[in-house]
């Protein structure tokens, strides 16, 4: 989904949105019903979650960097 640019109208109404207490789910995003379904499923995705395919995702998107997948991965093994 693109992101809309500043000076947009989407761009625009999206700020509206927000500060008028809608959030961005005023203008798109998650269904309620969605949003519910995930929290009651959370522990049971945690649980089924594989770190290393999660780190690898957030590596391609340039979300972490190389020595942060690293230093979660050592966390993540020390008791």
């Amino acid at each position: 989904r693109a992101v809309p640019s500043a000076g947009s109208p989407m761009y625009l109404k999206t700020v509206e949105s927000v500060a008028l207490g809608g959030g961005i789910l005023g203008v798109c995003g998650m269904h309620p019903h969605h949003q519910e379904t995930l929290k009651k499923n959370r522990v049971v995705l945690a649980k089924q979650l594989l770190l290393s395919e999660l780190l690898e995702h957030l590596l391609e998107k340039d979300i972490i960097t190389l020595e942060m997948r690293e230093l979660i991965q050592i966390l993540w093994n020390t008791p």
